[in-house]
Parts: C-alpha cells; structure tokens; sequence
C-alpha cells in the first residue's frame, strides 16, 4: 500500500510539473503569436473603419473625407527667364486636417511636352484655404501649364485641433511702375508668438491671376504686427485691379 501510494505522489508530482510546463509554453507561444489591436498593425480591428483608421484610432479613414481642392494654379514666366508657379488649395473639411500633405507638381509646355515633377509637401488646416508657392520651378524652361496632384491614399487626415488662423492683413497697399511693390502689415491677434508664416500674394486682372509672390517672417509676437513687402523686377504684364494676400503657419 505505501509503495502504490508512493507511486501515486510521483504520477502527481509529475502531472503537475507536466501541467506547469504546458501553462508557460502556452502563455509563451500566446504572447508571441497574439499581437494586440492597435492602429499600426495594418488590420482592420477594435472598431476601426478601415485598415488602421477611424473609430479609435488617430487618423481617419479616406472615404470619410474629401480630397483637396484645387480653386487656382497659375505659372508666370518672367523676362529672365524663371518660371513661379502659385496654387491656392482648399480643404473642404471643416473637422479635418492634415500636416505635410504630399503632392506633385506636374509642368508642361505648350506643346503639352512633361517638362518635370516636383515633389513637396503641405499643411492644410481644417476648412481653410492655404497658399503654394514655387520659385523657380522649371529651370530655364518656358512652362505653359501646371498641375497639383494629390494621392488620397497618402495624405493622413486626422480630427482636426488647430485654432482659427490667428493673423491678420490690414493696411496693404499696392504701387505699381516698372517694379511693383505691394506692402501690408501682417497682426498676430493670438496669445502666443507664431512662428514660420508664410505669406503669398496673387494679383489680379478681374478673375486671372498676373503676379504672385512670396514673403516669410520668422516669428511674430503675441498681439503685435509687422510689415510685410512683395516685390517684383518687372512690371506686370497687365494692370492690376485687385490682389489678395494669404497667410499662413505650420500646423502643429
């Protein structure tokens, strides 16, 4: 009897080392082939939209936004030679943003000849209209027409959480003659210092764009403004009757 319950203690022993065994190479084996749900596993889990996008995750899916807008591209060839090109973009979501959006700039000449790609990127802000600016965009080049391609697929779209633009144009001001030079003075209404604004200017004929230009301003103080100048080496190629001036600050 005690050499059989002896046996049994040892059967015991080992079935539970046995059962120990089994427990850790389970739990080792769950953890490394379970992975948990999260918005970069590139599947489409725990209520998301869409592969890693919408319901909880940061950035929203692609069907729940629009694509951008383009309201203007315009190149401007000037005596020397240098091609500009300005475009104004609209994001026509009011709850959505994206920063550093990428987009490609396709210029042709008139013989509809693909002069060149150029890649770059660009914020755009909820509900807002932003400025593209390219000096020098085609080289030596005459460019005849251009366009701004977005991959919807590549831009990240995310609820939006910047403020209203807090700047303001006020006092602007244009001389035209043999070298045109608009001036205005650019207000931070906010609380903070604003950084790296960008301010592009379009001029006008009616409706066709003549003339853009580019200015940046490093900082600008909480409540406090500072002038801005554009200028151009030639005249325009017809009268102005209006300009616009649109600025802007990297989203955060």
């Amino acid at each position: 009897m005690a050499l059989d319950w002896a046996k049994r203690m040892r059967l015991m022993i080992i079935a539970g080392i046995l059962v120990v065994l089994l427990l850790i190479i389970g739990a080792t084996v769950f953890a490394f082939v379970y992975k948990v749900p999260s918005c970069t596993d590139r599947t489409q889990n725990q209520r998301e939209e869409g592969v890693d996008c919408g319901g909880p995750c940061t950035y929203l899916c692609t069907a729940q936004v629009k694509k951008p807008n383009l309201e203007l591209v315009r190149t401007f060839t000037l005596v020397n030679g240098r091609t500009d090109v300005v475009a104004k973009i609209q994001n026509l979501n009011k709850g959505a943003e994206a920063k550093a959006a990428p987009y490609v700039l396709e210029l042709y000449a008139a013989d509809a000849t693909l002069l060149g790609r150029l890649a770059g990127f660009v914020d755009l802000p909820a509900g807002r209209t932003v400025p593209l600016f390219v000096r020098s965009a085609a080289g030596g080049s005459v460019v005849a027409r251009a366009f701004v391609n977005f991959d919807p697929e590549k831009i990240a779209w995310k609820a939006a959480e910047s403020a209203a633009l807090p700047l303001r144009v006020s006092a602007s001001a244009l001389v035209e003659g043999n070298e045109p030079k608009i001036t205005a003075t650019l207000t931070n209404e906010s609380y903070d210092t604003v950084f790296d604004v960008r301010a592009v200017v379009v001029v006008y004929d009616g409706e066709t764009a003549i003339a853009a230009s580019e200015t940046l301003v490093p900082s600008i103080r909480a409540q406090s403004g500072v002038p801005i100048t554009f200028t151009w080496n030639e005249p325009f190629s017809r009268p102005a009757t209006r300009f616009e001036i649109l600025p802007t600050i990297p989203l955060p």
